[in-house]
């Protein structure tokens, strides 16, 4: 995994190198929602509502080809929701990301844009919020891996030349479960929609 990585990498940078003296340049914000949850070996968890926000880089090699770096606050996890005993439970895993993705992006139409590329993600802090049977509380969740790699693909849409919007899925690669026992196994999955904005 550390050489795929390693490889979309130094593809990026001597792509960008080699763009340097064409390419148009722009760079903004972007904020919008996720709807979060956990896959894999993991059962009876439902999506969480989350939010991102960060800032792009826009890099725009060709008539038909950009590629787009990004920096971004994302608050992801996933909840349960059960009935014991006569009692309703909810938990809440929140989650947070710093994420980089690096949007590789075809302009199917002067403003459509088909995208698809690879992100790291960067663990900030990931809690339980509980509340059931008359009682409420918040603990750490511990045993996470620090780094989440993902692959992502999305639809992008210029409104104007200052505005767009996006939307966008990320599906995880990384065993979120550090340490997990056997062959257990849990990853990322966000779809995100974005308004941006070009500063």
């Amino acid at each position: 995994m550390k050489k795929i990585i390693l490889a979309v990498a130094t593809v990026c940078m001597f792509g960008l190198a080699q763009a340097q003296e064409t390419a148009t340049i722009s760079q903004g914000i972007k904020v919008g929602g996720n709807l979060a949850n956990w896959k894999g070996d993991i059962a009876g968890n439902n999506p969480r509502i989350g939010f991102h926000i960060g800032g792009f880089i826009d890099i725009r090699t060709s008539e038909k080809l950009s590629i787009q770096p990004e920096l971004l606050f994302s608050s992801q996890g996933t909840k349960v929701e059960i009935n014991f005993f006569g009692d309703h439970y909810k938990s809440r895993a929140v989650v947070n990301y710093l994420n980089v993705p690096v949007m590789f992006k075809y302009y199917a139409a002067e403003q459509f844009t088909i995208q698809a590329g690879p992100q790291v993600g960067f663990l900030l802090s990931a809690k339980e919020k509980w509340e059931g049977g008359g009682d409420s509380g918040e603990e750490t969740i511990s045993g996470l891996n620090s780094i989440d790699f993902g692959i992502n693909f999305g639809l992008g849409y210029n409104i104007n030349e200052n505005m767009f919007i996006e939307a966008r899925y990320n599906i995880g690669l990384s065993n979120l479960v550090k340490d997990a026992e056997g062959d257990a196994s849990v990853q990322n999955a966000v779809f995100q929609l974005s308004l941006g904005f070009r500063l």
